[in-house]
Formats: structure tokens, sequence, C-alpha cells
């Protein structure tokens, strides 16, 4: 049997100090998160899921490894791996595509743009294009006056940045992809084909909006997020939803009414 001369050496030191067949404990594999680093992971599972309606589950926004690459973004000190982070993910915390998880009253302002993007080019992510509208998703300015040549800020980027660029993905001289609209008082998905100079400002003027909708949705959650820190012992904070839609009901009423 071949053997190195450094496990040789290794196996008579240990063979001296315990013992022959000693008790060997296993070394701990890499550096240990601290608490402060593991309440921040288990958190921002939390803060990158929504409430699944008719669930008592939330569901993750984003894939397991998206979430991790904005994880160390966000946080680049926090030094852990991509299968330690998958652990960490919390019971109650399911991807879309897990077993029974039917995912509805999706964000019409982020489904539409997402289904324009996916016909476009799939590899493309609505989150990546902000960076082309805006110079900065926390700046209220920056948001509000897009549009306004007076007013908008002078760091970001000329709105005709963002049209090129889709521009540029475009394959053919017509674009066909799926939208969500309303229809005879209904909410229906619908397959559309426009021209590839319609399909572009179309775009351009939805992603524009979703930047808006995505600033009033992040203060929101901000803001929901610090009453429920700072709660004081005699209050509580409920957020609630209807799992479904009530009508008022009259005590013998005739057929025809309903």
């Amino acid at each position: 049997m071949q053997c190195s001369d450094f496990l040789a050496k290794e196996a008579i030191s240990l063979r001296n100090e315990v013992g022959i067949l000693p008790k060997i404990k296993s070394k701990l594999s890499g550096k240990r998160l601290s608490d402060s680093d593991l309440s921040t992971i288990i958190q921002f599972y939390e803060e990158n899921s929504k409430t699944s309606p008719g669930m008592k589950d939330v569901i993750m926004i984003n894939s397991i490894k998206e979430l991790y690459i904005r994880l160390k973004e966000e946080h680049p000190a926090i030094k852990i791996g991509q299968s330690k982070f998958f652990s960490l993910r919390p019971r109650w915390c399911v991807t879309s595509k897990a077993t029974n998880t039917l995912n509805v009253c999706v964000c019409i302002y982020h489904q539409n743009p997402k289904l324009m993007l996916a016909a476009l080019n799939p590899s493309l992510k609505y989150r990546d294009m902000f960076s082309m509208i805006v110079c900065s998703l926390d700046d209220e300015n920056c948001i509000y006056y897009q549009d306004n040549p007076n007013l908008r800020c002078r760091n970001c980027t000329d709105p005709s940045v963002l049209s090129e660029f889709l521009r540029s993905q475009l394959t053919g001289d017509e674009v066909t992809y799926s939208e969500w609209i309303s229809e005879n008082g209904q909410t229906v998905m619908k397959k559309t084909i426009d021209t590839a100079d319609d399909f572009v400002e179309k775009l351009s003027s939805k992603l524009q909006q979703l930047c808006r909708h995505h600033f009033v949705s992040h203060k929101q959650g901000k803001f929901f997020n610090n009453l429920k820190e700072n709660l004081k012992e005699d209050e509580c904070l409920i957020l609630l939803d209807f799992a479904e839609n009530y009508s008022l009901m009259i005590q013998d009423e005739v057929q025809s009414h309903h």
C-alpha cells in the first residue's frame, strides 16, 4: 500500500497521542458565519419574496442563483458560497416552480415588460434596463422627471440610449409577444404583433413606468419594515388580503337578480 511521507508522519503522531484506532474529530470546513450574517441572509430571502394568495407560503421573486448574485452585490462583506446560501433558504420561501405552487395575482406592471423582453431576447432582465433609464433608483428626482428635459437629472442617461439598445436586439421588422390587456371588463392574455419601431417605443414606455412603480414599491416595503421593527408593546401590524371576492346576498331575492 502506497502512502506519502506526510500521511505516515501524521499517522505516527496521532497514534502516539491517542493510541491505535482513535476516534478522529472532523475538522470544520471554512469559516463559520456569524449570527449577524445569518440574520441578514434570512432577512434577504424574505425581502425578496412575496406572499402567495391563498397559501401559507411566500414565493421568491427571483431564482436562488439570481438571489445569490444580488446578495454578493448588496452585501459584499458576507463571505458565503452558493451551496451554503442555498441551504439557508427558509422552508416557507418556495420557488414559483415548486410542486403545487400556482403563482397568481402577478403585478401587471412587472409582467408585461417581462413578456416583451422575453420575446425580444430571453436573456434580458428588466432590472438591467433600469441603469439605462436612471442613474439612481433611490433618487425621487431621477424617477419622476425622466421625461422632462428641463428637470431631468443631468447624470441620468438620455432616453434614446434605452431605445437604441432595444433596437440592437431586434432580429426582424416585426415582433410577436404576449401581453395582459383589459378587454370587456376582464383582463386576458393576448398575442400581439407590432412593428419594430412600435415595439421599441411601447417597451421603452413600459420600462419607464415600471421604474417608477419599482421606486414606489421599494419605498413602501422599507416603510413597512421600519414599522415592523419599531412596534411598541401595545401595537401590532397586520397585513390583510381577501382570498376571494365577496358579494351581498338578499333574502328571498328573485332568480333573475343574480
